[in-house]
């Protein structure tokens, strides 16, 4: 991964232009190197950077050519080194790919390679894969020879490739991760993200798991293609400094969005109809980073309002656990891209265990949402900060209805109830706007504190997953030492982090958990902790044990997390900003994480 842009058809001066801005619109996902590789009439030229697409736009050869490949890199086999960055090509220079995914048998294919006199010259399992296809090249033509020699490759990946001596063609294939081909300009593109090109484009082909297809030069298939989906929009910051903090001020408008998608849909659709959800024992909700912390409350909320038994699991956990899956088991599948590796791999496992499975997503036609049985979009418009805002709190929206749908199909839920949710959803935008308003005091809370080399969040139950989610974000944006805790927790352990003046942000709104979350707010002043509390407006009692808060407005309690989470990302991006950080762009991270 990260970004692959590709083109194939009649002789344009413009070809590495047009690939490069393909590649910018990606940018925003993270990368640590780049490179383009152009066919045209005086064979293929490459050039490769570390320094941004700016740069490689200065070292790539100018004048026409009839094919090419750019790519964006986030390092996996090799360091960040301009050696590693793709394309590879073979040492004649005549053959070259790109490479999204992993290539899982690396290093068997480099002692099969080595046992054949192949020298390898990077660390990186694109030049092993470019260097194995060169073996069953001879005398076959691209489909043939990639057809055999991905058939000795494991792992999941996205590839395509370009050779000099076949004027105006590309190969390309996929496993797992996303790529998709688009007809445009007598031609076609290949793209891991059809936001790359939405420009020139109109319809769009995605490529089966294990298929292989050679486009161009009088060898394109006859492909089935479809409208682009709605919804795109390209990337503009709109006057604000990042997009991470205009996103972070568009939460008003994305939960209105997502409310008006869960109130225009019902759960009971598609692969998922009213007698099977009633019929279901159990939930299971599976996602990573944010996701799945908004999976996390979600099974706290499923198991109060719908008496299911839910847990939450961490994707790439869960495909390695053999989880007790079934019939009766609806999967949640919850991914801001819609595209994350691991979150695919344990949906193929809930379907190939019989499970109903429903893709919540923010990108429609991703991967995770055509192999699911049903989709709700997250609807909040397209996000481009790596460290998600808007998504998260339109995923927790999402989710807490889940929870009374299922609550309803089940008579757990009594309708009265529901018609409170709705109404109280339906104040959210403006108490969101309300919240966002206390970011000048945020901003100084965090520069106060941006000296500080550890952080502790504390939260109970529901809020819980909220302090988890507060410390996440600091570390994404900060680059931080920071921990999210339940807060009873603390005492049987991690107390013994706080001396004097250490930080602790407490998620403190008022509720159930009140009273006990008070108990805990003592023991960490007791022992020097400076607590920053996270509280509902008007809540003197817990101010008055905290020594800064950040009021939000009061809402019905299985809302609260999505206020409570924007003076966290607040929080997060000021402290990030103090410091420094490239925050749209956090270093070692990728917005849509392809691999495993």
């Amino acid at each position: 991964m990260c970004g692959i842009v590709a083109y194939a058809g009649a002789e344009r001066q413009d070809l590495g232009g047009a690939l490069l801005a393909g590649l910018a619109v990606l940018e925003y996902r993270g990368y640590d190197s780049a490179g383009i590789a152009l066919a045209g009439r005086d064979g293929l030229k490459i050039a490769r950077t570390t320094e941004g697409l700016a740069a490689l736009a200065v070292k790539m050869a100018a004048g026409p050519a009839w094919a090419g490949l750019a790519h964006t890199r986030w390092a996996t086999h090799g360091a960040a080194t301009e050696a590693n960055a793709h394309p590879h090509a073979t040492p004649d220079g005549r053959f070259a790919l790109v490479l999204n995914g992993i290539v899982e048998n690396d290093a068997e294919l480099r002692r099969r390679l080595a046992a054949r006199g192949v020298a390898l010259a990077t660390e990186n399992d694109a030049e092993t894969l470019v260097r194995w296809i060169e073996l069953h090249e001879p005398g076959r033509d691209l489909h043939a020879a990639m057809t055999a020699a991905l058939a000795g490759v494991t792992g999941n990946y996205a590839v395509v490739a370009v050779h000099a001596d076949r004027p105006g063609q590309l190969a390309c294939a996929r496993r797992g991760s996303p790529l998709a081909v688009a007809p445009a300009g007598g031609g076609h593109y290949v793209v891991s993200d059809a936001a790359a090109v939405r420009a020139e484009i109109e319809e769009i082909y995605y490529l089966a798991d294990g298929e292989v297809l050679v486009l161009g030069g009088g060898a394109s298939p006859a492909l089935a293609f479809q409208a682009i989906p709605p919804g795109f929009t390209a990337p503009d910051k709109a006057g604000y400094e990042s997009f991470t903090l205009k996103e972070m001020h568009e939460q008003p408008e994305a939960l209105a969005r997502a409310l008006a998608a869960a109130l225009g849909r019902s759960l009971p659709q598609r692969g998922l109809d009213a007698a099977a959800l009633r019929a279901l024992d159990r939930v299971v909700l599976v996602g990573c980073g944010s996701a799945y912390l908004a999976g996390c409350a979600a099974k706290a909320l499923i198991e109060r309002h719908a008496r299911l038994p839910a847990e939450a699991w961490v994707a790439s956990e869960m495909r390695i656990a053999d989880p007790l899956l079934g019939p009766r088991t609806l999967v949640v599948a919850v991914s801001q891209s819609g595209e994350t590796a691991d979150t695919l791999a344990c949906v193929k496992l809930a379907r190939a265990a019989g499970a109903p499975t429903l893709a919540l997503a923010n990108v429609d036609g991703s991967a995770i949402v055509r192999a699911c049985d049903a989709f709700w979009p997250l609807a909040c418009g397209t996000e481009v900060g790596v460290a998600s805002t808007k998504a998260y709190t339109a995923m927790l929206l999402h989710l807490a209805f889940l929870a009374f749908e299922l609550g309803t199909l089940r008579g757990t839920v009594p309708l009265a109830v529901c018609t409170e949710l709705a109404h109280a959803a339906r104040e959210l935008p403006a108490l969101a706007q309300r919240a966002l308003a206390q970011l000048p005091h945020v901003e100084r809370l965090a520069a106060a504190s941006a000296h500080r080399r550890s952080f502790l969040f504390i939260g109970k139950h529901l809020f819980q997953q909220s302090a988890c989610e507060g410390a996440l974000k600091l570390r994404e944006l900060a680059y931080v030492n920071a921990e999210g805790y339940a807060a009873g927790e603390l005492k049987h352990g991690s107390i013994a982090l706080i001396d004097d003046g250490h930080p602790v942000i407490a998620v403190a709104p008022r509720g159930p958990t009140a009273a006990k979350m008070a108990s805990s707010l003592h023991e960490v002043r007791a022992r020097g902790a400076h607590v920053i509390g996270i509280v509902t407006e008007g809540d003197a009692d817990t101010a008055a044990l905290c020594h800064d808060v950040v009021p939000i407005p009061a809402t019905m309690e299985a809302l609260t997390p999505i206020l409570a989470a924007i003076p966290l990302q607040a929080f997060a991006y000021y402290v990030a900003r103090t410091l420094g950080r490239p925050i749209d762009r956090p270093r070692n991270l990728a917005k849509s994480v392809t691999v495993e």
